[in-house]
């Protein structure tokens, strides 16, 4: 399995030379005007996500999201039989039947790829779109190769990134194995009266190094959120059945875990359960999300 390495956007250890590459991949999305960037390392048939910035969710991306080399978009352009940059995909003959431009919606992409200190090929610095945009291949190309030189050079090593990131990921796949949370429910008062009118769920993982909010951030940063919380929130519903029925459940989930879907976890419970969407995540105006949350509606 391909481990699910990716994302930098929460205080971690990693947070320094992560949060750089962020921020430069903003300013690469900013100047393409275009709706995300991303940095994907090779893996050995595979291409991984590792840093994203902008509009994850609005493609149908996640953190550690992997793509085959062969088949992949990006694949074929570091394979060097898509050229780097496409300003409409969908006008053009090699890609308008790929299943990535219509399964994510990839209207346009710029790309170049990243090349270590040994000459050998470390993955892909790319942007993408959801619409066509005006091409302008030479000035594209030059930025993007000017940024693809500067973070091989001269950020971090990049490989050392990504060592410290599989042990995470694996510290983190070992905790949601183990499945040693646990939930604590703390009251929720109506401050008219100070009646409880329900109670939130909250994790703790006793035991281990750090607290609930280092976890999830873990979690987020190596692709495993979902699975962390889902996990969360199928504990915390134990309590439903001998919670009073005049009380409501309170549970946390962020936009990528809503949009992934909830409703096989969930009990026939309506009115009585309530989803706030965690703040730690872009949401735009995610379609993906805003149907999943019809759907728990309904």
């Amino acid at each position: 399995m391909v481990p699910a390495l990716a994302m930098a956007a929460a205080e971690t250890e990693l947070s320094q030379p992560d949060m750089v590459i962020a921020d430069l991949l903003e300013i690469l999305r900013r100047q393409l005007r275009m709706d995300l960037a991303a940095l994907a390392r090779v893996e050995d048939e595979h291409l991984v996500l590792q840093v994203l910035s902008g509009d994850v969710a609005g493609f149908g991306l996640h953190a550690g999201a992997a793509a085959g080399r062969r088949n992949s978009m990006l694949g074929l352009v570091l394979a060097g039989e898509l050229p780097e940059i496409v300003a409409d995909t969908r006008a053009d003959p090699r890609l308008a039947g790929h299943r990535d431009v219509w399964d994510s919606g990839i209207g346009s992409y710029a790309s170049a790829p990243i090349i270590d200190g040994e000459g050998k090929v470390y993955g892909i610095l790319c942007c993408i779109g959801h619409q066509a945009r005006r091409a302008r291949p030479d000035r594209d190309g030059r930025f993007l190769r000017l940024l693809a030189a500067f973070l091989s050079d001269t950020i971090l090593d990049l490989h050392e990134m990504w060592a410290r990131r599989r042990q995470i990921w694996q510290e983190v796949s070992d905790l949601i194995d183990s499945g040693c949370s646990q939930i604590i429910y703390q009251p929720i008062f109506r401050l008219a009266d100070q009646c409880i009118i329900g109670v939130e769920a909250l994790s703790r993982f006793p035991g281990t190094r750090g607290g609930a909010q280092r976890w999830y951030t873990d979690a987020a940063t190596v692709g495993l959120s979902t699975e962390l919380e889902r996990l969360a929130i199928g504990r915390a519903l134990a309590v439903l059945p001998v919670l009073s029925g005049g009380l409501t459940l309170a549970v946390n989930a962020s936009p990528s875990t809503i949009s992934a879907g909830l409703l096989d976890l969930l009990p026939d419970a309506a009115g009585r359960l309530v989803i706030e969407i965690t703040e730690h995540e872009h949401i735009g105006t995610d379609k993906h999300l805003l149907k999943a949350v019809e759907m728990l509606r309904s």
